[in-house]
């Protein structure tokens, strides 16, 4: 990857305006950018989810500049909906394919698979993985997505007062006495802010220190966490 397309994918847009199509609209924090950003579209906001719970990827941005791509004779523009960082090193890059938006390029165009072809070319001659979202990308994926959303706001609300005595003493009781419900670590640390308990318990799932089944049951006071043994 160049550094221009590096630039262009990468480089953070200072205005934040709302752009000039319907779509349904999220305001968030992000904890991993450490700055407020908007999504738009319910498609996106789950990508986005995914994006900032993924603990191997390092770097994201939700608004790509445009990019000029060779297709055929002729030269598209096109705006990637996400461009993201893993640990490994690669970059992806995302676009999303919301029937019926009107807002993507790929969508109700006669010569849509050329350009997707051309689109793919690209990112291969650049060293870039590229991933296609459709509405059928999160089937059977609700529960997660969820509870992802609530533990992100949990830790969101307790991200300027971190407590490290606190969150070191929820590491310990999981480490000494899982597997325990959320319920009952609460109850072995009666002299903690709750929030402060249920944010490191969410950051544990996370960071993949703990184990829970947050793809099958609610993140709440019966979900059963436990260390993740190696």
């Amino acid at each position: 990857m160049d550094l221009e397309t590096e630039a262009l994918l990468f480089g953070k847009t200072l205005s934040r305006k709302r752009r000039n199509f319907k779509a349904t609209l999220f305001a968030e924090i992000s904890l991993k950018q450490h700055r407020d950003i908007q999504i738009y579209g319910l498609l996106s906001h789950k990508v986005w989810l995914e994006l900032e719970a993924n603990r191997e990827v390092t770097d994201y941005n939700e608004l790509p500049k445009v990019i000029q791509i060779p297709c055929g004779a002729t030269v598209i523009s096109h705006q990637f909906r996400y461009a993201a960082r893993k640990i490994s090193g690669i970059v992806e890059v995302i676009d999303i394919d919301e029937k019926g938006s009107g807002e993507d390029a790929l969508v109700a165009n006669e010569n849509k698979e050329d350009k997707r072809n051309a689109i793919r070319t690209w990112c291969l001659n650049q060293g870039i993985e590229y991933r296609l979202i459709t509405s059928e990308s999160f089937i059977g994926s609700e529960i997660r997505l969820s509870n992802i959303r609530l533990m992100l706001k949990f830790m969101e609300s307790v991200q300027d007062v971190r407590d490290v005595v606190s969150e070191d003493r929820v590491n310990m009781a999981v480490a000494s006495l899982g597997p325990l419900t959320v319920r009952q670590i609460l109850a072995e640390l009666p002299d903690s802010d709750q929030a402060i308990v249920i944010a490191q318990l969410a950051r544990g799932i996370l960071s993949g220190r703990f184990r829970a089944p947050i793809e099958r049951r609610p993140f709440d006071g019966a979900l059963v966490i436990d260390l993740l043994k190696p």
